[in-house]
């Protein structure tokens, strides 16, 4: 058993401690210290508050022993160094053990161990031991062969750091060490066309992958001369991959990927005809993509993307609003793809369709084959028997049958009163003076208090130790790392409970949301009050509270719509990075952030963005901005968020006379329309929650958005 035992009652407690508190809490206090201390670059204070600390084997005294290594390779104390290091590693359950086997790497190259060192990058490396430090180690396996004149296995070396690490700082100087020993003894200027078609190839596409586009498509469009047929529609493939991800160039990728798909392998050829078609529809070329969509069917009738091309090939019909003409693609997806994933979605455009086109009678028929095919488990959207209820109750609205439409908006309303068909629903009652529906009863949630049994976790003693010694990123990570297990070894409601409190405490959110969400939300249909509160704060908590406050409000944002905004793009994690290269708490855009903070007059790099405190600074600036641009109208200004303002503003031109649950559902962009859906929900429990307060969207839109920027 661990001699510093630390309760959470002390997590509450002051930073410093009070004279009469025990020795040893003053001794684990030495961590907190050893550890800010080696952060501050203060290595001999840290040695001595580490070393006290490791003395009294704490909790977390791989922490200790951890951070006294690393001070102690600071000041070129090797020896031992090393021996914590190989300790560390050895410590499965510790968040250090694969870094510390790295850094006895490290700690040997440093001692000038070179043999040693480079036996240990090479057998970390061959195992692709998970690490942010592995173009390092290929650097320094590359110099150490040109040392020992090993030319092939320090071209293997530079090479991989020009492939697999492109955006590394070390990058440069392993294209210039690999140029070097590329070129011919004659050659004295050598520049980037040095290193073959192949490896620039594969250079670009790793850059790609890592959302480094601008640089990728660089690289590429400089590949001209000297190709091979095949290496050239490579090379047409790839920039057509980056300049329809970085979404820059639709029309030019269309072009490239089209181009290439005669020479590429079947499987890259497939996605290449496919995302050809999808690209013109993204450049508004809708009737080309129409046409694309329709020769990537018949010729290739058995590919995975085959169903969501003929699919999408009515969907654009419906999205110009050319009802009639969309309905045989959308048919012919239903009867032929029925078990695809995108029968259901053109059952839905196929009634949307009927009720646009005022044929009610056919919508109402169309709506039951819809909900037919949801029940039987087909893809799920947001909430199709919602959506039913919802459109029955309107199409019998337009048929003047009032009483049947009020009593399924009263269904929707007391059923689900804080979703969107719900918060429609009672907008319709209102609107007709009729009561609102919302009233949760009260309930129980699925927690429990924890006895002295749980508090004697050995992962609970851990994270409340760095709760007490003030390492609350540090107790973090830990509560993060530990949930799941802790949810089995303590069971369900004591696991969540743990979770819970300790994330709260830590100033973390991410996890306790994630896992409250998944084995809480029952809490949801009860009334927020004692335990039921915890987990509702615990799905819909006010994270990073000090930075919302202070960047929210003065931006013109309305209480709680950036946490609806956090909840809906991170789930509150700072380190998210979208396929998109969205990033951080609030999913900005880099190319949107950099504009933002030019206006802002504000330093910028893409970095910045995953960290709270920039992301949601600039966040805020360009949310709020939105929410003014188009009439404090929710629903507009988040899909505006989403999709952007120029797809906004086109949507209301085309269809912004319509009142707003028909714009929302025309919204042509299916992540759009339902990421307004979900975050106006969102919204609207909490304002219930913490305000005491009603939101409902309001039933007319105004079309007439502000000119001004942002349009971007």
């Amino acid at each position: 058993m661990c001699l510093a035992v630390v309760p959470f009652a002390l997590v509450l407690a002051a930073a410093s401690p009070a004279p009469s508190q025990p020795p040893v809490l003053a001794d684990a206090l030495a961590l907190g210290a050893g550890v800010r201390a080696f952060r501050a670059g203060a290595y001999d204070e840290a040695i001595k508050e580490l070393r006290r600390a490791h003395a009294r084997h704490l909790n977390n005294d791989d922490y200790a022993q951890f951070y006294l290594a690393e001070a102690l390779l600071a000041t070129r104390a090797f020896d031992e160094a090393l021996s914590l290091y190989k300790t560390v590693s050895h410590i499965r359950e510790s968040r250090f053990a694969t870094i510390a086997r790295w850094r006895v790497a490290d700690a040997l190259w440093d001692a000038q161990r070179t043999p040693a060192a480079v036996a240990e990058y090479q057998v970390l490396l061959k195992a692709k031991t998970p690490s942010t430090e592995a173009a390092r180690a290929w650097m320094r396996v590359g110099t150490a062969a040109l040392a020992n004149k090993d030319t092939a296995t320090a071209r293997a070396a530079f090479g991989s750091v020009v492939v697999h690490f492109a955006t590394h700082a070390l990058a440069k100087e392993a294209q210039t060490r690999l140029q070097a020993l590329t070129a011919k003894p004659a050659d004295t200027d050598m520049a980037a066309s040095a290193l073959p078609a192949s490896l620039r190839i594969a250079r670009a596409r790793r850059l790609s992958d890592q959302h480094q586009w601008s640089t990728a498509i660089a690289e590429l469009e400089a590949l001209q001369q000297g190709l091979t047929p095949q290496e050239a529609a490579l090379r047409d493939f790839v920039l057509g991959q980056a300049k329809y991800r970085s979404r820059t160039d639709y029309a030019g990728a269309s072009r490239l990927l089209y181009q290439a798909v005669p020479l590429l392998p079947e499987k890259e050829a497939v996605w290449a005809a496919f995302h050809g078609a999808r690209a013109l529809s993204r450049a508004d070329r809708d009737d080309e993509a129409i046409a694309g969509y329709l020769r990537f069917v018949q010729r290739y009738p058995k590919s995975s993307f085959t169903a969501e091309a003929q699919f999408l090939a009515g969907w654009l019909d419906f999205n110009q609003g050319r009802f009639a003409a969309a309905r045989p693609a959308l048919r012919e997806t239903v009867n032929r793809f029925a078990r695809s994933p995108f029968a259901i979605d053109a059952a839905w455009y196929l009634a949307m369709g009927a009720y646009f086109a005022n044929d009610l009678t056919g919508a109402l028929r169309d709506l039951a084959a819809f909900a037919a095919i949801a029940q039987k488990g087909g893809k799920q959207r947001l909430w199709p028997a919602d959506r039913v209820t919802y459109w029955r109750a309107r199409i019998f609205e337009r048929l003047a049958r009032q009483t049947e439409a009020n009593a399924l908006y009263t269904q929707l309303g007391t059923e689900q009163p804080l979703r969107w068909y719900g918060l429609l629903a009672t907008a319709r009652l209102r609107e007709q003076k009729l009561p609102d529906p919302l009233h949760l009863p009260v309930g129980k949630a699925n927690v429990a208090p924890l006895d002295a049994k749980a508090l004697r976790d050995p992962a609970l003693l851990r994270v409340d130790e760095l709760l007490a010694v003030q390492l609350h990123e540090d107790a973090g990570y830990e509560i993060e790392r530990a949930a799941t297990a802790l949810l089995k070894r303590l069971g369900r409601a004591k696991g969540l409970m743990a979770v819970i409190t300790r994330s709260n405490a830590a100033g973390v959110w991410a996890k306790s949301y994630r896992l409250a969400d998944l084995f809480g939300s029952d809490a949801l249909a009860y009334r927020p009050q004692g335990d039921v509160r915890l987990v509702w704060e615990a799905i819909y908590p006010l994270a990073y509270p000090d930075l919302v406050k202070k960047y929210g409000p003065p931006a013109g944002n309305p209480e709680h719509y950036l946490h609806a905004i956090m909840h809906k793009e991170s789930g509150f994690d700072p380190r998210v990075i979208s396929y998109a290269d969205a990033r951080g708490l609030l999913q900005m855009i880099p190319p949107t952030s950099r504009k933002v903070a030019q206006l802002m007059n504000q330093p910028y790099s893409d970095e910045d963005l995953l960290l709270p405190e920039p992301n949601v600074r600039l966040g805020a600036t360009y949310i709020g901005s939105l929410f003014k641009k188009f009439r404090q109208q929710m629903p507009l200004s988040a899909g505006s968020y989403n999709a952007g303002p120029g797809a906004m503003m086109r949507w209301l031109d085309r269809f912004g006379t319509r009142p707003t649950d028909e714009f929302v559902e025309l919204i042509p962009y299916e992540q759009t329309r339902e990421y307004s859906k979900r975050v106006c929900s969102i919204y609207a429990r909490y304002r219930y929650l913490y305000a005491g307060e009603r939101y409902v969207p309001p039933l007319q839109l105004d079309p007439n958005y502000s000119r001004e920027e942002p349009n971007y």
